[in-house]
Parts: C-alpha cells; structure tokens; sequence
C-alpha cells in the first residue's frame, strides 16, 4: 500500500494568507537484519533445573528440599536432578513378616518457608536437544546394615503407583515406554536394574523436566502416597534392637532409548 505525506506549503500574499496542499507519495522500503545464538550443554554455573511440584502442574517456580539430605545434582545434558530419601522411621520389631511404609517427602515454596508434604519422587532433566530418548532404572545396591556391619536379610522395597508428571508448561509428550501405577520390587536378589520407565527417541517424548512419582497427595484416594514406597522385612531374619540400618537403592539414567513397555 502506498503511504501519503501531505505538505503544508504557505504562499504569502498582499492582503491575504493561503495554504496550498500537494500530496508526494513515499517509496517503501524493507531491511533485514541479522540475529544468532550458539547452543552449548548445560553445565556447572548455569541456572539450574527448577524442581517441581508433583503436587501443583501449573506452579513455575522451583520448590525447594524440605529434607536437607535429599540428593539435588548439578546441570547437565541428561540428568537426575533430585531423589527422595525413603525414611521407614523407628518401627517396632516382629517375628513375623512385616511391611513399612516410608514417610512422604518434603519441599518448601521457598528456603526459609515451612514444609509440606509431597510423594517420594525423581526428577530427571532431558536437555540435550536430541529428543534421542532415555531409560531410567533401579536397582537395590546395598541392603539394609548397621554401621557394625550387620545385615538384615532378604529385605526388598516395592515402588507402587508410579506415574510421569511434568509442568502444564512443558508441551513435550510424555516417555511412552511406562505403564502407569507400575509397581517394581527391587532386592538384593536383582542384580540388575529394572526399568521403570524410557523414552523412545521419537517425536518429542521425555524432553524437559519430568517427576517420576510414587502415588499422589494431593486428591488422591486411589493411589495413596503414603503407602506406595514399602519396604518388607522377614519375620525370620536376625535383627538388633535399637540401631539404625541403612540401605542403598541406585537409581540409573542412560540415554539409551527405551524399546518396549517395561
């Protein structure tokens, strides 16, 4: 479209003043100019990963670990960036085969603020900018002991009600490789690791920020958090009243893609 500039032009004159308009069209004319980013793997010293929410899709900001000891990672091309701890408590002890169930987690809106629970989660990251997938398994690498040394045999933690969540604002599709309230038992009697769930390496799938969930808190009658992160002891096994026994449960994040529902 043509664009019109219009001219005020004055004429002097003896006994009168007039305006005389004439109209001068302007030539369009057009400019690129020149923008550019170079891409480069997140590392040490980058804003870090923002912790979700499994309670809250739609809340932005990074929460904060309620439990000081929970493991947070740093940046990285394909990452786990936080794991629960799985506390059982001080439980009484049984001469027969008995189940414990480990205490939510917690996380805080911001350092200082006060805690709220949340279910025993993993967070993994993908940013690599592939969308060349990912398998996340686990595994028991050490069984409960004292710090003597003392084992407690044939002990074995299920992971129930496990679910992929991620934040309203992340548009990738879910890791189809995972089957929803998926249950896995890991022991010292399972070397290897189970998959809990993968993304394929097609389309967009597990790209960003996902929490690999155990059950729900919030709104939840179903899948109880509070009773999907078990450990089951034997009413056999030899056990020492009054120490603590700590377990090892190893969590594995490859980049290979996943091949088939686990």
């Amino acid at each position: 479209m043509k664009k019109t500039k219009v001219l005020a032009v004055a004429v002097a004159s003896i006994g009168a003043m007039t305006l005389a308009t004439t109209s001068v069209l302007a030539a369009d004319s057009s400019y690129n100019t020149d923008a550019d980013i170079i891409l480069r793997d997140m590392g040490p010293g980058d804003e870090e990963n923002p912790l979700i929410d499994p309670n809250d899709k739609d809340k932005e900001e990074t929460v904060f670990p309620g439990d000081p000891g929970n493991e947070v990672h740093p940046n990285g091309p394909l990452v786990i960036d936080y794991i629960s701890r799985y506390h059982f408590g001080e439980v009484p002890m049984s001469g027969n085969n008995k189940t414990y169930n480990a205490n939510l987690d917690k996380l805080k809106d911001t350092p200082t603020s006060p805690t709220f629970d949340v279910p025993n989660f993993i967070q993994v990251t993908d940013n690599r900018g592939t969308n060349a997938g990912w398998t996340l398994g686990v595994r028991m690498s050490q069984e409960f002991t004292t710090a003597s040394g003392v084992k407690l045999d044939n002990t074995s933690i299920t992971f129930k009600n496990t679910e992929m969540f991620k934040r309203s604002s992340n548009e990738s599709n879910a890791p189809s490789v995972f089957s929803a309230g998926k249950q896995v038992t890991v022991s010292l009697a399972n070397t290897g690791f189970t998959t809990i769930g993968a993304a394929k390496g097609t389309g967009d799938e597990g790209v960003g920020s996902w929490a690999v969930t155990h059950g729900h808190v919030v709104g939840d009658t179903a899948a109880n958090a509070a009773e999907s992160v078990q450990l089951f002891v034997p009413g056999k096994s030899k056990k020492i009243k009054g120490e603590a026994y700590t377990a090892k449960v190893e969590w594995l994040l490859t980049d290979e893609p996943g091949a088939a529902t686990p």
